[in-house]
């Protein structure tokens, strides 16, 4: 516990060189917990395209606490004037999805892919919806500023597998007392999807098939695999 907030109280000018939107101590604080459970799962040689970054404090962090890198800032919408022709390793959405309107959050999980590297990762930290209550009595006290609360719609972070039931869950865990959720996703490799084909090309029976295939990606990409699956030399 020491060592956390030595490291917060080093770090802090770093991390927040500009307050483009209004923090509190406790606002920087959470941030900050943030940004430490989701730095270990990010290499330093890694591509990252953290989505919703707002004034880029995640990237600060990883810039000048851990030398990551350079990075830049794009103000625009994601996926919707996003069109970058480059791919990323890592694709991270911090306290960010349960921002999103529940009609755009499909749009949001299937334009990952595109941009995203084979086995390349996305990882996402949300709040348990239950969390909204107690962050209403801290903003009240003026504990802390609570930016875009407004925006939370009672998100439940259990239906994430569902909405990217095309990817691989590499890691769900829950933390920080069990308020907040990570969630890692892997799209999948040129050889995993070979091997789905392979079980297709054996002749096992429909059922031993939609098994096999629940277990790698999901129902919902079946035919795109099967589409897919002559381009696979």
């Amino acid at each position: 516990m020491k060592n956390t907030v030595a490291r917060f109280l080093k770090a802090r000018k770093d991390i927040y060189p500009y307050k483009k939107h209004p923090r509190k101590l406790f606002d920087e604080i959470l941030e900050y917990l943030r940004f430490r459970k989701v730095e270990p799962y990010i290499p330093k040689d890694t591509r990252l395209l953290d989505i919703s970054t707002g004034d880029g404090h995640f990237l600060h962090y990883l810039t000048r606490t851990y030398n990551f890198g350079n990075f830049h800032l794009l103000p625009r919408y994601f996926p919707d004037d996003f069109a970058e022709d480059i791919t990323f390793d890592v694709i991270t959405l911090l306290a960010t999805i349960e921002h999103i309107p529940v009609d755009r959050l499909r749009n949001v999980v299937d334009a990952c892919w595109k941009p995203l590297k084979p086995g390349g990762l996305v990882i996402l930290t949300v709040p348990h919806p239950h969390i909204d209550k107690i962050l209403d009595v801290l903003k009240k006290l003026r504990i802390l500023e609570g930016f875009s609360m407004h925006q939370h719609h009672g998100f439940n972070p259990e239906c994430l597998p569902t909405l990217f039931n095309g990817w691989k869950l590499v890691k769900k865990q829950r933390w920080k007392l069990g308020c907040n959720y990570l969630f890692i996703f892997e799209n999948l490799t040129r050889n995993e999807w070979s091997e789905f084909i392979l079980t297709i090309q054996t002749s096992l029976s429909l059922l031993d098939v939609l098994d096999q295939y629940h277990r790698c990606i999901g129902y919902r990409w079946l035919f795109t695999c099967l589409h897919r699956a002559p381009m696979l030399n």
